[in-house]
């Protein structure tokens, strides 16, 4: 794109990190889609994993997600494209 000789529009997407049961942004899905075509157990797999940590967190009690909630579904989002930098405590 950087060597285009024309502009060209990005499509602007409302709130593009959203993915829960009332909305999924078009960037996930698109994202999620692509990554199917490349290895779709790889997606199961990824699935299964934030599955898990979700319905840990399906009680009452259980509001809050920890550092360690995003350590636990570090692999999954990294299958899916989405890489955690490391956690800064200070700053």
């Amino acid at each position: 794109m950087r060597d285009g000789k024309r502009p060209q529009i990005l499509e602007k997407r409302g709130s593009p990190l959203s993915l829960h049961h009332d909305f999924q942004s078009k960037l996930w899905k698109e994202q999620i889609v692509s990554c199917r075509n490349n290895d779709e157990k790889s997606v199961s797999w990824a699935a299964q994993q934030i599955v898990r940590v979700i319905q840990d967190h399906g009680r009452a009690e259980s509001k809050n997600i920890h550092e360690a909630d995003l350590l636990r579904v570090a692999g999954a989002l990294a299958r899916l494209g989405v890489q955690l930098s490391a956690y800064l405590v200070k700053g």
